[in-house]
């Protein structure tokens, strides 16, 4: 792992469980390797928080399938799983989500 920050969010996150609410379709991405054993991360979890700002990108990844990331297509899935080898040396690879 390179030019990674660990930062801890004050703000609260939100959840509405809905029975009966349709199941996720689209495109995700799983961690492989990359992020040191120290900061819980395991192989196979999912990215659960993606989002740029102007001081850079803020992501995580949970073992909790309701928090992921879905991406409409597999495209920009890709260009994560890019982004994240090239500028953290993290290793993760694009999951199809539902049928």
């Amino acid at each position: 792992m390179k030019n990674v920050e660990e930062v801890f969010s004050k703000r609260p996150v939100f959840k509405v469980r809905l029975q009966g609410a349709p199941p996720p379709r689209g495109w995700t991405v799983r961690y492989k390797l990359g992020i040191e054993e120290k900061h819980e991360i395991h192989s196979g979890e999912l990215l659960s928080q993606w989002s740029a700002d102007s001081e850079g990108v803020t992501f995580n990844f949970s073992p909790d399938q309701h928090d992921m990331v879905i991406f409409d297509t597999e495209a920009e899935a890709v260009k994560i799983v890019e982004w994240l080898r090239q500028n953290a040396a993290i290793e993760t690879e694009t999951l199809k989500i539902g049928s």
